[in-house]
């Protein structure tokens, strides 16, 4: 599961929800979703570790997230 350092405020029982949501899902990526904008935080399953892995540069897990949107768990905040 992926958060930013900037996100004192996310409150438990969201992070609670996204997860219970994501379980629930049986998908392979859950993803925040805010105004139709993918957002952080992301949660992936092992299946896509190695992909997570391999990204270089300025390519980060909504790459993965964008090409695998038909395995994605959007959770409205």
């Amino acid at each position: 599961m992926f958060f930013t350092g900037d996100m004192p405020y996310i409150k438990a029982d969201t992070i609670e929800k996204f997860i219970d949501g994501f379980f629930k899902s049986k998908k392979g990526i859950g993803c925040t979703e805010v105004d139709s904008i993918l957002m952080i935080p992301a949660v992936f399953n092992m299946e896509y570790k190695k992909e997570l892995m391999s990204l270089v540069g300025d390519f980060g897990a909504k790459s993965v997230i964008m090409f695998h949107m038909n395995d994605v768990f959007l959770f409205h905040a």
